[in-house]
């Protein structure tokens, strides 16, 4: 069974940089993915998550959803 931790943000680049270590720590099994869907952000939130998921030897995914909203940023996650 494949596992999906989904990381809805907007403008939180800078808790997103103190956050990401933490998701980098974590022991994953082989078919684990982190999708991270950003939510219209402004500020340098894409750059981050951009770097982030290249750094990462899991399957990290950005999903981007330019409609602001946490019940939008959640279904295009699930989706």
């Amino acid at each position: 069974m494949r596992m999906s931790l989904v990381v809805c943000t907007r403008n939180r680049c800078a808790q997103l940089a103190e956050a990401l270590p933490h998701f980098a720590s974590l022991r994953y099994r082989d078919r684990t993915q982190l999708l991270f869907v950003d939510n219209g952000s402004t500020d340098n939130t894409p750059a981050l998550l951009r770097q982030f998921a290249a750094s990462q030897p899991i399957d990290v995914k950005i999903i981007d959803q330019p409609r602001p909203g946490l019940s939008a940023a959640r279904n295009a996650g699930w989706r």
